[in-house]
C-alpha cells in the first residue's frame, strides 16, 4: 500500500506531530529505499519478524526484558504451561484470577463502560513514524485506521467482568504500542538474533520500547499506556458419531496483516472495537465484537464498519444470514464463554479469550466444506479435531501469537470441563504461582 498525503496528515495529528514535517521526512525515506541495499534490509527486517513467530523468540527476549519481580509488583505472572515433558513460557502475563474463566458473555456478567480518555500517551518524532510508514509500503502490509476500544481498567471476578474504555484510532496504536514488535524484529537483526547482546544496548536498539514499555513499567496500569483491547476466539463445532469431538479452526496469519505475519491464530481473532459512533456504548461488550468476527471472517460477512448508508439496527449481522440467525438463537444452539485474560509482554495491549461453543452437531455437517477465512489468513486454514493428534502438535509449537495461545489452551481445558468424553489429550498443566499444577488434561 502507498500511503496518501492525506493519510499521513491524519496521523501526523493523532500522534502530535507536524503534518508537513511527516511528510517530508517520509518522502526522503522513500527515496532512500530506492537504494538496493536499503531494500534489501527492509526485507531482511521482514525475514527477521517471520524469524521470531517460528523460533518464538519473542517469548525469550520478553522473559529476560521483563523481570518476574516487575511482573510479581504488577500482580501479575508469566502465562507458562506444561505440554507432556514440554515447558511453553509465552510472551504473555496474566493474573492467577485471570485463568480458568467461566464467565458467559453477552449477558449481565458482563459490565462494560464507556469514558473519556484520562491520560494523553506518548509519541515518537516525525523521522522514526516516516521510517514505519516506509518499511510498511515497502513489505506490502495493509493497514487503515479505524476506532478501536482502548482499556483503561479491568476487574475480574470469578463469574463477572468489569472493564472500562474511552475510544482512539488504531493508527495511534500501530505508530506507538503496536509497532513494538516491528522494532523488536529490526534490533535483533542489528544484534545478529543474539539476545544478550539486545539487551545490553537496548537503550539505544529498542528506543520505542524504552519510551512507551520500558523494563520497569507498572505493566498492570492500564490507563499509563495506548493498550488496545482484543479479542482471541477458540470456535469449537460439536461433531456427532463416529467422531464425537469438537472441530477447531487454527490459521497462521496471512503477510499482508499489519504484524505478527506467519503467526499461527485462532479464529476469529480482532481488535476489540465500535462500528457506530452512535452506538459505542452498547458496543462495549467483549461479546458484540466476538460475534461480529464470527460473522465477518468464518462466514464471509462483509466487513461491518460505520459507513452505512442509513441507520441500521447494532446487531443485524446477527441476523445477516440464516446461520448466523440459527447460532445467534441462544445458547442451546451457541454459547460464547471468556476463558481468560492476558496482556502481552510484546506491546502491551489487553486481550480476553474465549470459546464459541457451537453445540448443535448438524451445525458442523453444514458449514465445513463452505468455511472461508477472510484476506487476513491464508486459505490453508487447518480443522483440527479435540482427539487427534495434531492438538499436541499445536501446543508444542513456539509459533503462536501470545494470546491466541492462551486461547487454544484455556479453550481446551474448557472443553474438557463441558464435554470430557469429547477431548482426548495426552497431558496439559498450566502453572499457577510456586509453578503448582492448575489444570491437568489427560
Amino acid at each position: 500500500m502507498v500511503f496518501e498525503q492525506e493519510t499521513v496528515f491524519s496521523i501526523a495529528k493523532l500522534l502530535n506531530l507536524k503534518p508537513a514535517s511527516l511528510w517530508t521526512q517520509l518522502s526522503a525515506w522513500r527515496h532512500a529505499l530506492q537504494d538496493r541495499k536499503k531494500q534489501r534490509k527492509a526485507t531482511d527486517y521482514a525475514n527477521a519478524s517471520a524469524r521470531i513467530v517460528k523460533e518464538g523468540t519473542g517469548a525469550l527476549f520478553t522473559t529476560q526484558y521483563y523481570s518476574d519481580d516487575v511482573l510479581s509488583s504488577a500482580g501479575l505472572m508469566r502465562y507458562t504451561v506444561r505440554v507432556g515433558p514440554h515447558t511453553i513460557t509465552t510472551s504473555l502475563a496474566t493474573r492467577p484470577n485471570w485463568m480458568s474463566l467461566r464467565i458467559p458473555l453477552g449477558a449481565g456478567d458482563e459490565n462494560c463502560v464507556v469514558v473519556d480518555a484520562t491520560r494523553e500517551v506518548a509519541t515518537c518524532d516525525p523521522s522514526t513514524i516516516a521510517a514505519m510508514l516506509a518499511d510498511i509500503e515497502a513489505r506490502g502490509v495493509r493497514v487503515w485506521d479505524a476506532p478501536i476500544f482502548r482499556v483503561l481498567s479491568v476487574d475480574i471476578y470469578e463469574s463477572r467482568l468489569a472493564a472500562r474504555f474511552c475510544v482512539d484510532r488504531y493508527f495511534r496504536y500501530r505508530f506507538t504500542n503496536g509497532a513494538l514488535h516491528d522494532e523488536l524484529a529490526g534490533a535483533l537483526l542489528d544484534s545478529d538474533f543474539q539476545i544478550d547482546r539486545l539487551l545490553s544496548g537496548a537503550d539505544t536498539l529498542l528506543p520505542m520500547r524504552s519510551l512507551f514499555l520500558p523494563a520497569n513499567s507498572d505493566l498492570g496500569d492500564l490507563s499509563s499506556r495506548m493498550c488496545a483491547s482484543g479479542v482471541n476466539v477458540l470456535t469449537a463445532f460439536a461433531r456427532g458419531a463416529p467422531d464425537s469431538d469438537f472441530a477447531l479452526i487454527v490459521h497462521r496469519r496471512s503477510s499482508a496483516v499489519g504484524t505478527r505475519q506467519g503467526a499461527l491464530s485462532v479464529l476469529p481473532a480482532a481488535h476489540h472495537q465500535p462500528t457506530r459512533d452512535l452506538a459505542r456504548e452498547e458496543e462495549s461488550r467483549f461479546s458484540r465484537t466476538i460475534i461480529r468476527e464470527l460473522y465477518e471472517e468464518l462466514f464471509s460477512g462483509v466487513e461491518v464498519t460505520s459507513g452505512h448508508s442509513q441507520p441500521v439496527p447494532i446487531d443485524w449481522y446477527e441476523r445477516a444470514s440464516p446461520m448466523m440467525t440459527r447460532l445467534c438463537a441462544g445458547p442451546s444452539a451457541c454459547e460464547v464463554v471468556m476463558t481468560g485474560a492476558g496482556i502481552s509482554l510484546l506491546t502491551g495491549s489487553f486481550n480476553v479469550t474465549a470459546v464459541v461453543l457451537i453445540k448443535d452437531e448438524s451445525v458442523w455437517s453444514e458449514v465445513r466444506d463452505v468455511l472461508r477465512p477472510n484476506w487476513e489468513g491464508p486459505d490453508d486454514h487447518a480443522f483440527v479435531y479435540t482427539k487427534g493428534p495434531a492438538v499436541e502438535r499445536l501446543l508444542r509449537s513456539p509459533e503462536w501469537m501470545d494470546y491466541s495461545y492462551e486461547a487454544l489452551v484455556e479453550g481446551l481445558l474448557f472443553l474438557r470441563d463441558v464435554a470430557p468424553d469429547r477431548v482426548r489429550i495426552p497431558s496439559l498443566m498450566v502453572e499457577s504461582p510456586g509453578g503448582q499444577q492448575r489444570q491437568t488434561l489427560t
